[in-house]
């Protein structure tokens, strides 16, 4: 486990660079935290962030947006920053979510 200082190091760096490739991607229609969050929606829709009952798409650039405001002000836990490891991975990596058919079990995807 590491010290929360250490994450929360570690998230401003990393939420600087995802903010950054956001800003350079060429995968997004508006680079933007808006365009993100299409994005990452319309490529992972097993994602848990899509199983919110209102707009997941803005609840998703909610998110983002505070975690900026929050940036320099605040301590981030672990599980924060693994979450914005996953944003920018999907980002930058032809990262995705594939639901496993009936007929599969994880094994199958390793054989």
């Amino acid at each position: 486990m590491e010290t929360k200082s250490r994450i929360s190091k570690e998230f401003i760096n990393l939420f600087e660079k995802f903010e950054n490739d956001i800003k350079y991607s060429e995968k997004l229609d508006i680079n933007t935290f808006y365009g993100f969050s299409k994005y990452y929606l319309k490529n992972n829709p097993f994602s848990e962030e899509n199983n919110t009952k209102d707009n997941p798409t803005k609840n998703l650039e909610r998110k983002l947006k505070r975690w900026k405001e929050r940036l320099h002000n605040n301590t981030f836990q672990e599980k924060t920053f693994k979450e914005l490891l996953k944003y920018h991975k999907s980002l930058n990596e032809d990262y995705y979510y594939q639901e496993l058919l009936p007929d599969e079990h994880p094994k199958h995807w390793f054989d």
